[in-house]
């Protein structure tokens, strides 16, 4: 399965390991993400589409 976070993270040339230290969220926690398990808080999701610059919806279309 493929996200639309690890696509949009991948766009922008943005490891896992670089929007961990950027967002403050677990590397592996963005991994769980982008391999379909939904382990991110609403307020991790909403940090992550303001450092790739993108509406909230774009990365995350199922909501919250």
């Amino acid at each position: 399965m493929v996200t639309k976070l690890r696509i949009v993270r991948a766009e922008q040339g943005i490891t896992q390991h670089k929007l961990s230290h950027l967002s403050g969220i677990p590397e592996r926690r963005i991994c769980f993400w982008e391999n379909g398990f939904n382990s991110l808080k609403p307020h991790e999701k909403a940090k992550i589409a303001e450092i790739l610059g993108r509406a909230f919806e774009d990365i995350f279309p199922e909501g919250v």
